[in-house]
């Protein structure tokens, strides 16, 4: 560590070191006779250190010194969300290690298996299957009337579990293999860290609150999948992530852009001048249950993160 220098009052020493800090420099000040002193402990930035103080001393009041301290804060928040974050994985993978394959997600394992036996018997969702006509939203009427079916008729027949039951339903092996690997992902990471209970209630919930969110949407639409939930968990997680990240219910960047991107090029599938390109490889998609599930899920985790903070 290297003296570069001082500065009259404690006020230059923050500005002056949160200046440095944003170039890469690292200081040390301590106070010393009235005035406060600059220390580098890098020896190969002492020289930038004496050019930066020299330049300060000449122009203490330059508005750049002012924003120094807001941007280095900004910086600082930064870097203790990451080092949290990355304390979090570290754990995270710990843990994994120790509890080895045999951990326990019941109720990921107890979805997977709903999921795929449904996909079996209706034929992969297949119209003309019973089990189908009885787990979509509302019972399916003829095609000429379709245009006017009333989204609540089923459910106020006393058929409630068709708020929950879409969820169950997938359309093609693409459909189905997406969405249990994104259910391993996010509800497992949740079911580890909040238990079955807790991942169930979420999943039940986000599931009725995109159902009806499609349902309301397009009254008309044969739909289904646990993507509405999905994206609901996902949103969970997006703002436990920048919020709570010590909570260990982080996801990676990547995961966060990737879903993000996908999600947009859902929405964008639905224009025309898209349609025409992205319809060739991505069949119609329920966009209206994966908004309405991220908003529910963004919520949740926006309230969960305060609450336990």
């Amino acid at each position: 560590m290297r003296y570069i220098g001082n500065v009259p009052t404690e006020m230059d020493s923050i500005r002056l070191g949160d200046h440095l800090f944003l170039m890469g420099v690292d200081v040390q000040v301590e106070p010393a006779g009235g005035a406060w002193e600059v220390w580098v402990r890098d020896e190969d930035k002492v020289e930038m250190g004496r050019r930066e103080l020299a330049q300060y001393c000449q122009t203490p009041a330059d508005p750049r010194y002012q924003q120094a301290q807001v941007e280095a804060e900004k910086r600082r928040r930064s870097l203790e969300r990451e080092r949290r974050q990355s304390q979090s994985l570290q754990r995270d993978g710990r843990e994994a290690f120790a509890a080895g394959p045999s951990r326990r997600r019941p109720l990921v394992l107890l979805v997977v298996i709903l999921s795929s036996l449904v996909f079996i018997l209706t034929d992969r969702g297949s119209i003309s299957s019973p089990i189908t006509r009885d787990l979509l939203f509302v019972e399916p009427k003829p095609q000429a009337i379709r245009d006017t079916v009333e989204i609540w008729s089923s459910i106020r027949g006393g058929e409630v579990w068709r708020l929950v039951t879409p969820a169950f339903l997938h359309f093609g092996w693409p459909h189905i293999l997406m969405n249990l690997l994104a259910l391993s992902h996010f509800a497992g990471l949740i079911e580890d860290r909040r238990g079955t209970v807790r991942i169930a209630l979420m999943v039940l919930l986000l599931a009725v609150v995109s159902n009806v969110g499609q349902a309301m949407w397009e009254p008309a639409a044969r739909f289904g999948g646990l993507s509405g939930a999905l994206f609901g968990l996902f949103g969970y997680l997006w703002m436990m992530t920048h919020f709570r990240p010590e909570s260990g219910l982080t996801i990676r960047p990547e995961t966060v852009i990737f879903t993000l991107v996908f999600y947009a090029v859902c929405i964008a599938s639905r224009f025309d001048v898209m349609a025409d390109t992205l319809g060739q490889w991505m069949p119609p998609v329920a966009n209206a249950a994966h908004t309405a599930g991220l908003v529910a899920g963004v919520v949740w985790g926006l309230w969960d993160a305060h609450r336990r903070g």
